[in-house]
């Protein structure tokens, strides 16, 4: 991909990220971690700062080189590591169905609930 187009891609994730953050709730976590005493290295380590400092050295190395080094964590699943999109792809649907299961499970406990096919 182009330098403008993954740009273009970053940003877009960057104002997606943005949109889904409850900031509230992200003011009530950070108010209870502040309370815990572990305030200040919790801000070191996953504050603004930090993070903004994580994404200068990732735009610096560039997305290849980032993408790369993902790959080789150790850390991440063999599936990650091999087809990230497949991975995820293989996450959400088990997610999905583990709702289902859920749903299904709550639904039987239920005396008078109806299940629909689907």
């Amino acid at each position: 991909m182009t330098v403008e187009a993954v740009s273009a891609m970053a940003e877009e994730s960057r104002r997606f990220a943005e949109a889904a953050t409850d900031h509230e709730k992200l003011q009530t976590a950070w108010g209870t971690i502040q309370a815990s005493g572990l305030g200040r290295s919790a801000r070191r380590l996953l504050g603004d700062k930090a993070l903004a400092h994580c994404e200068a050295g990732d735009e610096r190395k560039g997305c290849a080189r980032v993408e790369r080094q993902l790959r080789a964590d150790l850390l991440l699943p063999a599936s990650f590591r091999a087809n990230p999109a497949q991975h995820f792809y293989a996450l959400q649907n088990a997610l999905a169905e583990r709702r289902r299961k859920q749903w299904r499970e709550a639904a039987d406990r239920e005396s008078g609930a109806v299940a629909l096919a689907a």
